[in-house]
């Protein structure tokens, strides 16, 4: 499904999401990491509006279906979430 939100981490690090997939180990988020950068076990927030954030850690980072440990600005990146679901990120953004 094709989304447009952003993650961000406590380190002013942002991923600017352009997919999202359930799998079975997790949401799998995909977007472009547009400032800092974000390391396998960062939690990272998602906000909407005045809305309290959902926070998760990013279990697996991959570049190229290759597992990585971090990802700079600029990359294509894909990340598992652990705790966040498909159709509870889309209640909470109010696009389900």
């Amino acid at each position: 499904m094709k989304l447009t939100f952003s993650l961000s981490s406590a380190n002013g690090a942002v991923i600017s999401v352009i997919q999202i997939m359930q799998k079975p180990q997790g949401l799998v988020a995909v977007g472009e990491v547009t400032s800092g950068s974000v390391s396998k076990g960062d939690t990272v927030g998602i906000q909407n509006g005045d809305k309290v954030a959902i926070y998760d850690k990013l279990k697996r980072i991959e570049i190229d279906h290759e597992e990585v440990l971090m990802a700079e600005s600029g990359q294509l990146i894909g990340v598992c979430l652990t705790d966040t679901s498909k159709e509870g990120l889309l209640r909470y953004l109010g696009r389900n």
